[in-house]
């Protein structure tokens, strides 16, 4: 309860709208009570009745089924109620106004983020950039909230601001304030974009806001940031992880969805380890399934990861029905060593 008082007196002392909006309560409180006091005594009926005939008359409702009837009584409440009526109609444009003020903090990322288990973008990373980390992530967990955090934007894009479950805060990202208002022990991951993704310099930039990161989380949320340059990795501490530049938003959506597995998306893109994806063209007839043509390529020790069809429509890992037709393109993850025809022959044979 004293939680809540305290929460209640920080909000009408700091945002001036709540103030007002208290202050015109109050009042119309008072004068609710000296209408309901007043009409009792003059017209010599129950509180209840008094009540009644003061909601009646500062809502302008007047339903009139028990109006004073003697002349002070009257004058009481034409007096009293008039005054209640124009009383209620501000607080009514009170309350509208402060709906707005705090619709408009919100835009303008002033307001907490109250989201949880969703994730928390560190940098403003684009307009385009934003939607592919939305798509992608709500692919994968429909309705995910996400909440952006930015020292320098005004606001978000309409078009992204008025998607469900979006939050902007707005802070100085060396402020430990920024953290706690944008909620990010309480969400599942925190990931530390880079101001510019094209210049290798940013890493030093992004490097700071991660260890900031890293000492407020205290390891009770993920950490993962974008590396411009895979030469400046030493530069960040271990406890986070890195997600590479190309392709970051697939890496960094599997990287939330399966820890530690965006380094396989990593050396497979940057043809590490003596793999790398690879693409084979169906040349002989065939009609087999998607299932069992991916069986007979893990026997070959390959792993197929997608499909391109004739009208080239791109798979990425086709359903198991799906039936594979000549001049049809598998893509396979397999050693750079391995002869794609031989591979070819043994599953189409």
């Amino acid at each position: 309860m004293i939680f809540i008082l305290k929460r209640v007196k920080s909000a009408v002392t700091t945002h001036k709208p709540v103030t007002t909006a208290v202050s015109v309560g109050c009042t119309i409180a008072v004068l609710f009570s000296v209408y309901t006091a007043g009409y009792v005594l003059l017209e010599n009926t129950s509180i209840n009745e008094g009540l009644w005939q003061g909601w009646q008359t500062f809502t302008t409702v007047g339903y009139g089924n028990a109006p004073a009837a003697s002349k002070w009584g009257r004058i009481f409440s034409m007096i009293v109620g008039t005054i209640g009526i124009a009383v209620m109609a501000v607080l009514i444009a009170v309350l509208s106004e402060m709906r707005q003020y705090f619709k408009e903090r919100k835009r303008l990322g002033f307001m907490k983020n109250t989201f949880v288990n969703g994730y928390v973008i560190v940098n403003w990373p684009g307009k385009l950039a934003a939607n592919k980390i939305i798509t992608q992530l709500r692919e994968a967990e429909p309705n995910v909230p996400i909440c952006f955090v930015d020292s320098e934007l005004e606001s978000l894009p309409d078009s992204i601001q008025s998607q469900k479950d979006i939050h902007y805060f707005r802070g100085n990202l060396t402020d430990k304030g920024t953290y706690i208002g944008a909620n990010v022990l309480n969400n599942k991951a925190a990931f530390v974009f880079p101001k510019d993704p094209e210049c290798p310099d940013a890493d030093i930039t992004t490097k700071s806001i991660t260890e900031i990161v890293l000492n407020f989380v205290e390891g009770k949320t993920d950490v993962l940031y974008m590396l411009c340059d895979s030469e400046n990795q030493w530069l960040f501490p271990k406890e986070a992880t890195p997600i590479m530049k190309n392709l970051w938003v697939l890496s960094m959506v599997q990287e939330i969805q399966d820890k530690h597995s965006s380094t396989l998306i990593e050396k497979l893109i940057n043809n590490s380890d003596g793999e790398s994806v690879n693409s084979l063209k169906v040349t002989t007839p065939t009609n087999l399934a998607w299932l069992a043509v991916k069986n007979k390529l893990t026997e070959q020790g390959v792993n197929p990861i997608g499909l391109r069809k004739l009208n080239n429509e791109t798979q990425l890992l086709p359903k198991d029905d799906t039936v594979i037709e000549m001049n049809d393109t598998i893509f396979l993850a397999c050693g750079n060593n391995r002869s794609l025809k031989e591979i070819h022959d043994k599953v189409f044979r």
